[in-house]
């Protein structure tokens, strides 16, 4: 049964690889960007685009924990205040905010270079 399954996927990988040639054995084709039209697109290319940094106050968030640190859009590294570490079940996950002093920062620099 596995010699059978393995000798389907080859072919598969073939019939593949075969597509993939005779596509891209077209010269001059050129790809389009469709861009909708009508009065809902007009309407909706005048509203601005909503990001995270365009939203004054707080954002609601249903993450915690490791899902939170994985989100590009609400992950803020070592800026979380204490007070977000503890809602957000971020303690053990997260560096202890500390400042460090200059002398400190210097010989770290300097013992992580050798």
């Amino acid at each position: 049964m596995s010699s059978i399954l393995l000798q389907s996927r080859n072919i598969a990988r073939s019939a593949r690889l075969i597509r993939f040639q005779s596509s891209s054995a077209k010269a001059g084709h050129t790809h389009t960007i469709k861009t909708p039209i009508g009065v809902k697109a007009a309407i909706a290319s005048l509203k601005p685009k909503t990001t995270r940094l365009s939203i004054e106050g707080p954002i609601e968030c249903d993450l915690e924990g490791f899902q939170l640190l994985n989100s590009p859009i609400f992950n803020k590294g070592s800026a979380f205040t204490e007070e977000e570490r503890s809602a957000f079940g971020l303690h053990g996950l997260l560096r202890p905010r500390s400042i460090l002093l200059m002398s400190r920062l210097i010989a770290r620099t300097l013992n992580s270079s050798t």
